[in-house]
């Protein structure tokens, strides 16, 4: 009889954890506005003001762990062959947050923006007037460890999309209290209440999703049009053809909208991700000045 007991509680037990575990999946809003969504699947994101998060929650007795996505390295180098353009550019996106510096060919190193830079723009584009055979770059986390990372030119590009994963890689886990249908936020004293998303909620929320799971773990390719807006629609249809002569997407339907330069998506670039290699280097010789420099006009 007390076996038989054991048993039932056993199997009470395991129903109730399923049922708890089964129930937290959904959406929790923050006082703050922002929204913390909960999958089936074990991922997550975190949609904020000028905040977004991805990645794997783990479930540790009563506390739920929100373990964010990190790229492998803290830069991503796309290139791609511009028949048009003498020399080189790069557009260098994420720069803002950290300190970094530029290398081509190892010659000489360059801070990418000036000291304590502010007030920004978009984009921040540099021309050069040779050609590279190996980009580097490193910031601060490498300085310490003698580290950069490099990308060999063996393609021979000359227009590139530089992207600093500055902010990815330093995310720290995210702990809640979990009881019922509310998350305790540990370190803000917060409580997150279960909330129904709209549809176009929902509709972002999966776009985002979609868009981090490329980013993380296959972006072999990005897409932008000449204002570097890279919020581009799937090129692979009827709509867009592919111009060999001048390396480019053509949109078929849309012509150019000069007076809406960002918007204008009538020429898309494919730009292809290159190896990056992480190599011992100390960083020497760094020049006077930046490649940008960022700051208010006061009057």
């Amino acid at each position: 009889m007390k076996k038989n007991i054991s048993v039932f509680f056993i199997i009470l037990s395991c129903s109730i954890n399923a049922q708890n575990k089964k129930g937290f999946w959904g959406s929790y809003k923050d006082p703050s506005g922002a929204v913390v969504k909960i999958n089936e699947d074990k991922s997550f994101v975190i949609v904020g003001y000028a905040t977004v998060l991805t990645g794997k929650w783990h479930l540790k007795g009563q506390y739920i762990e929100l373990v964010p996505s990190s790229p492998k390295h803290a830069y991503e180098v796309y290139g791609r062959y511009e028949p048009s353009l003498n020399g080189s550019k790069i557009m260098f996106y994420g720069f803002e947050e950290s300190k970094n510096f530029f290398s081509a060919d190892a010659i000489t190193w360059s801070s990418v923006f000036n000291e304590d830079p502010n007030c920004f723009s978009f984009p921040y584009v540099k021309h050069f007037p040779k050609t590279f055979k190996t980009i580097s770059l490193c910031n601060a986390e490498l300085l310490k460890q003698n580290l950069s990372e490099t990308a060999a030119n063996r393609p021979g590009y000359n227009d590139f999309i530089i992207i600093s994963n500055y902010r990815s890689r330093k995310a720290k886990t995210i702990t809640y209290r979990l009881i019922n249908d509310t998350l305790y936020d540990l370190y803000k004293d917060n409580r997150l209440r279960k909330t129904q998303l709209s549809s176009e909620d929902r509709e972002m929320f999966s776009s985002i999703e979609n868009e981090a799971r490329n980013f993380y773990e296959s972006s072999e390719k990005i897409y932008s049009n000449k204002a570097y807006n890279m919020e581009i629609p799937d090129i692979h249809t009827q709509q867009y053809m592919f111009d060999q002569k001048r390396n480019v997407y053509v949109d078929r339907i849309n012509k150019p909208d000069s007076d809406n330069a960002y918007y204008d998506l009538s020429i898309i670039n494919e730009y292809i991700k290159m190896e990056i290699n992480s190599v011992t280097d100390t960083i020497s010789g760094i020049e006077k000045g930046s490649l940008f420099h960022a700051g208010c006009i006061e009057n």
